[in-house]
């Protein structure tokens, strides 16, 4: 990768194309991805719904499914408000080198 909207270009393909998400947790993990530092979210539920335009109750259920894909970890939480996660950056790759090898498969076609 030349610079960094290249690499953030691939990067929002590459979870676009990924089947095992739905439209919103697809939305929801390009948000997460573009405001974290250094794989670390620091966000709530209201503000991730106000920057996707989804309702609370659609960020907390794919904020769930994130985290059973193991795609977001160690939550953080102020009581049983959510405040924050962590990417897993080695299945944030796993998900582009999946991209990568389906669309040079589709190529080669």
């Amino acid at each position: 990768m030349d610079n960094l909207e290249d690499t953030e270009e691939l990067l929002n393909e590459s979870i676009d194309n990924y089947s095992l998400l739905n439209k919103n947790q697809k939305k929801l993990l390009k948000a997460l991805v573009k405001i974290s530092i250094n794989g670390e979210v620091a966000v709530s539920v209201k503000d991730l719904s106000h920057l996707i335009n989804v309702s609370s109750a659609t960020v907390l259920k794919a904020l769930l499914a994130l985290e059973k894909n193991d795609i977001i970890n160690n939550i953080t939480r102020r009581g049983i408000i959510f405040t924050g996660c962590s990417i897993n950056k080695q299945k944030i790759n796993t998900i582009v080198l999946h991209h990568k090898t389906n669309k040079s498969f589709l190529n080669k076609k």
